[in-house]
């Protein structure tokens, strides 16, 4: 054989067989933005201290992305930011959460002056009642919203805590759809405001605000929402593995370092 037929070969080894299947096997966890940072940095931990399995966090679909792509059996394990829903039951599905992480409202890097909102100036500036980052004690601009669509976890978290956030009508601004988009949307434009898991403001040109006078890690903090797991049946050894490292110590190292808040692990 010569060298021409060697390539040839090699090459259809490469379309048949993935590079991964020379080495690790591959668990890829599609699902929500939201736990996007959080899992890849727990992800490559993991990566680094075994050659059985590679873990891959692919980019957003949304929580119910990941439910009807384990419900399909096209993923084994999918990463969600609330439990199941009714209508999702169906499925037969088994949840776990692994961490809470602080909701906060955050502004783009260019506003100073504003460090803290309350729920009644969350509203007013969500509402359009408040139009200007001066009646809040930044500067004479005007205030340029970024929200999510109805039914995600960020949004719900805040229309439970801030009352008549459900109610506006007549949306002004824009509308992202997924948490990464939302945060690269706020540190590229200037005299935004948009509220998101504080996992995702890490390392980015962006200003979190107190909300009712508490940090997002002070004791007390009411803008909570859930990170968690959901699969079918009785997990693999590889998914397992993951899910183990997530809930030991040095994974809830990983989770505190990120802004989160690591739970206990259910039975």
């Amino acid at each position: 054989m010569n060298r021409h037929q060697v390539s040839l070969l090699f090459l259809a080894l490469l379309f048949l067989f993935p590079a991964t299947s020379f080495g690790a096997a591959t668990l890829e966890i599609p699902g929500t933005g939201d736990s996007q940072a959080l899992l890849r940095d727990l992800a490559a931990a993991f990566n680094a201290g075994q050659q059985e399995i590679e873990v891959v966090i692919p980019d957003s679909i949304g929580s119910g992305g990941a439910i009807k792509s384990v419900a399909g059996d096209k993923n084994e394990l999918g990463r969600v930011a609330r439990p199941i829903k009714k209508k999702e039951q169906r499925y037969n599905l088994n949840y776990l959460q692994f961490a809470a992480s602080p909701v906060v409202f955050a502004v783009s890097g260019n506003v100073g002056g504003v460090d803290n909102l309350t729920p009644e100036e969350a509203l007013a500036v969500y509402a359009a009642k408040t139009t200007n980052w001066s009646a809040l004690g930044g500067p004479p601009e005007s205030i340029y919203l970024i929200g999510r669509e109805p039914g995600d976890s960020s949004r719900e978290a805040v229309e439970e805590i801030v009352p008549g956030f459900g109610g506006i009508e007549n949306y002004s601004g824009i509308v992202a759809y997924s948490t990464p988009e939302a945060v690269d949307m706020l540190a590229t434009h200037d005299n935004s405001i948009a509220y998101l898991p504080f996992s995702m403001t890490s390392g980015r040109n962006v200003r979190v605000l107190k909300f009712g006078g508490k940090g997002p890690l002070d004791p007390g903090y009411p803008l909570l929402t859930p990170f968690g797991m959901v699969w079918k049946g009785k997990m693999s050894g590889p998914a397992a593995g993951f899910m183990d490292f997530i809930f030991s110590d040095r994974g809830r190292k990983i989770i505190t370092a990120a802004g989160a808040v690591a739970v206990a692990r259910k039975p």
